[in-house]
């Protein structure tokens, strides 16, 4: 499949190259000197239309405008335009730089991907929403720049609840009907966990204005090995609050919470009691159990977008896939450094590092090489295949001493075919 073009500079640099014309053959056959030819390719000036006539014509090259095709597929962009008022130690983003980016910044990089896709959602928020004290008028230029309103889901700003008493009419108007709260256990455990000192009481405050505003919080509890004992009582204290929505996991293992590997729960450690609030519970298994399964296994894990692709943009411009925690394998470019066509390519075939490298690398190898066969860490199958995925690229991949030699094989390997 080809893309629409940005750049016609780059598909004339391509061909003078392929017919193995240097600069300066270039600049002679137009009468030229040759720095006039390195800065047209470098985008240091831009040539005028005439000018491109004359280089098309010196190539065997036609101009010819034609309407551009777009891909017929919703991309949603998630953009870390505000930053969050946490620094969560489960958080499987990682730590992000609380970088804070404009509103010409949003409506340029909506600007760059409109061209590609048949419909674009554009969410100016990565980790916690609304954490931004123009909320509303944020909301509204999210829906301006997007052909595809977008959604709610069961996110709010729990730190602008308690500080802001309009919030909670905003999060009515636009149709909120459930809010996520995240607790860790008790009151130390979660403000160590949220990393934030008042945390706990911020977040049953948060409870009690939605119950007055007949908005339904949903409790979601990190169970892990240090706060297990704290996790009942705190379901109890919700229950007495008046919450019915109230679950109960142990997180995925990638970005911060990789780091709490080592206290990660165990499956035979789950108080009974929890298990009716367990998420998906008959799923979960011992990390010895997943890694006798996929022993010998020739499955790949190629995490895949079916029908939309959603794109996370980190406050340096740096795109990444939505799957897991953004690290350079996960990389799709910079959109302040590379060209357009490449990330745009890279988004709809997948051909970012990671997944390049995953496909050479069966699941059995994976966890043999891996995992744990003694350990009883509670997994669900994909969260394990994740985890073991990044822990490969890791070594093969992010370690700095091999990174350069390897991205540069990569990046060269996914250049190489025509865009």
């Amino acid at each position: 499949m080809r893309y629409p073009s940005t750049s016609l500079i780059a598909q004339i640099k391509k061909e003078r190259k392929r017919q193995g014309i240097t600069q300066a053959e270039l600049a002679a056959m137009l009468g030229l000197p040759q720095p006039s030819i390195a800065r047209i390719e470098t985008g240091v000036i831009s040539p005028t239309l005439g000018m491109l006539e004359r280089i098309c014509d010196a190539l065997g090259l036609e101009m010819l405008v034609q309407k551009q095709r777009v891909i017929p597929r919703r991309l949603n962009l998630v953009v870390d335009m505000h930053g969050c008022p946490n620094r969560c130690l489960h958080c499987w983003l990682g730590d992000l730089p609380n970088r804070i980016l404009n509103d010409d910044d949003a409506t340029w990089i909506a600007s760059l991907f409109r061209p590609y896709f048949k419909d674009l959602t554009f969410y100016s928020w990565l980790r916690e929403p609304d954490f931004c004290p123009d909320y509303r008028a944020r909301w509204q230029k999210d829906c301006a720049l997007s052909s595809m309103k977008p959604e709610r889901f069961e996110l709010a700003s729990f730190y602008r609840l308690v500080r802001d008493p309009d919030y909670v009419a905003f999060l009515k108007e636009v149709g909120t009907k459930k809010v996520q709260l995240t607790f860790f256990g008790g009151e130390t455990t979660t403000d160590k966990y949220v990393g934030r000192k008042g945390a706990y009481q911020e977040l049953l405050e948060a409870t009690r204005i939605l119950l007055r505003q007949g908005i339904t919080p949903r409790w979601q509890l990190f169970i892990n090995m240090e706060n297990k004992e704290e996790i009942l009582p705190q379901i109890k204290v919700g229950e007495g609050m008046g919450v019915k929505e109230i679950f109960v996991h142990e997180g995925s293992c990638d970005g911060n919470n990789a780091k709490l590997y080592d206290i990660r729960i165990e499956k035979e450690a789950i108080p009974e009691e929890l298990i009716p609030y367990y998420l998906d519970y008959g799923e979960i298994r011992a990390e010895r159990e997943w890694c006798q399964r996929l022993k010998g296994s020739k499955e790949r894990f190629l995490p895949h977008n079916e029908k939309d692709i959603t794109l996370n943009i980190a406050s340096d411009f740096n795109v990444y896939f939505h799957f897991t925690s953004p690290s350079r394998a996960w990389c799709l470019g910079n959109l302040k450094k590379d060209p357009m066509d490449r990330i745009v390519k890279a988004a709809v075939e997948e051909t970012v590092p990671a997944l390049v490298l995953s496909r050479a690398m069966p699941l059995g190898r994976l966890a043999t090489k891996y995992g744990d066969f003694e350990s009883n860490k509670a997994f669900s199958l994909e969260d394990y295949k994740m985890f073991l995925l990044n822990r490969y690229l890791d070594e093969a991949y992010n370690v700095p001493k091999e990174l350069d030699e390897l991205s540069t094989r990569i990046q060269k390997m996914l250049g190489d075919s025509d865009l």
